[in-house]
């Protein structure tokens, strides 16, 4: 259904013009905006990353029907079939750059290069953005920056990062898992670490230095 519609669209502008299938470059962008809003479920944008230019063909009665050749959001890809009585003419390809409408955080305040996030210093709101927003508010609040953000700029998750969960210096625990069973001791941590890397301990009373991983709860889980 999608096909035949955007075909209809196409001759009613050919013949709108009173020309041997012209299309203007306006009308072009026009349907790859109709064709975009038929396949969108959200509020998008659309930039046109090169200039569409007028089609002429020497043929009358050329019809079009319109292809995604790309992602939903982002850098992307129209292509145009233009064809006449079953046979193809030719195709174009139109790179775009889609927007969605979605729920992303912005920057309240002011944001320094190691201030942490909080609930009072960002905002969640809709926006228009060229990526999928995927965030995780356990990863999100708490998490430091790693560059300055402007008020009113979007969190781009790839520039915010967790602190140590532990820090070098730091009293404990350590739990040493063997096949056949668990062995829980204190010890020091020797270096920093974020949930899931790899630190380096000393356990209370011995000079080995051991490795283990650092869990959501401030422990070191150690493999042996």
């Amino acid at each position: 259904m999608i096909k035949i519609f955007f075909i209809f669209v196409i001759v009613l502008l050919s013949q709108n013009l009173m020309a041997k299938s012209s299309f203007s470059a306006s009308r072009i962008e026009n349907a790859c905006k109709n064709f975009l809003a038929s396949k969108l479920n959200s509020e998008f944008k659309i930039d046109f990353i090169n200039k569409v230019v007028d089609l002429e063909f020497i043929e009358d009665g050329v019809e079009a029907y319109f292809e995604l050749s790309g992602a939903q959001i982002g850098v992307s890809s129209i292509k145009i079939h233009f064809f006449k009585n079953n046979a193809d003419i030719r195709k174009v390809i139109v790179p775009i750059k889609i927007y969605q409408l979605q729920k992303v955080p912005v920057a309240q305040v002011n944001l320094k290069l190691g201030d942490e996030i909080t609930e009072t210093n960002i905002k969640f709101e809709n926006k228009l953005v060229d990526f999928i927003a995927n965030y995780n508010d356990e990863f999100l609040i708490g998490s430091l920056t790693k560059r300055p953000f402007q008020s009113g700029e979007i969190l781009n998750q790839d520039y915010l990062d967790l602190p140590p969960i532990i820090k070098k210096g730091d009293e404990i625990r350590i739990n040493v898992q063997t096949a056949s069973v668990m062995i829980s001791t204190t010890g020091k941590a020797l270096t920093d670490a974020k949930i899931g890397e790899t630190i380096n301990v000393q356990r209370d009373g011995a000079k080995k230095i051991i490795s283990g991983y650092a869990l959501q709860d401030g422990t070191v889980l150690v493999h042996k």
